[in-house]
C-alpha cells in the first residue's frame, strides 16, 4: 500500500510477500516494479517505509534497494526502523 504525503513523496506500508513465496526474490522484483511505476506515473522522488525492529530480512531487502535508515524507534509499544529511498 502506498500513501502520498507530499509532491513526489510517498510512504510504503504493509509491504509483504506471503510466507509461502518468500526467499525467491519476489520482494525485490515487486519493489523494483513499484518504484519504476511510481517514478513514471507519479514523479516519485522519495519513498519512505518502516519495518519492525530486528526484522533482519526486511532490513536487508530495503538496504539492498538503496533505502537508508533515518530513525529507529524503540519505545514501549513501538519498535520500528524508519527508512528513506531517494529516487
Amino acid at each position: 500500500m502506498l500513501r502520498k504525503y507530499d509532491l513526489g513523496k510517498w510512504f510504503l506500508w504493509n509491504y509483504a510477500i506471503d510466507k509461502n513465496h518468500q526467499g525467491r526474490g519476489l520482494g525485490k522484483v515487486a519493489l523494483l516494479e513499484i518504484i519504476s511505476l511510481m517514478k513514471e506515473e507519479y514523479n516519485l522522488t522519495k519513498l519512505t517505509t518502516t519495518y519492525i525492529y530486528k526484522n533482519d530480512i526486511a532490513g536487508e531487502l530495503y538496504t539492498k534497494m538503496g533505502f537508508e535508515i533515518t530513525d529507529i524507534v524503540d519505545e514501549k509499544d513501538c519498535h520500528e526502523v524508519n527508512m528513506l529511498l531517494r529516487v
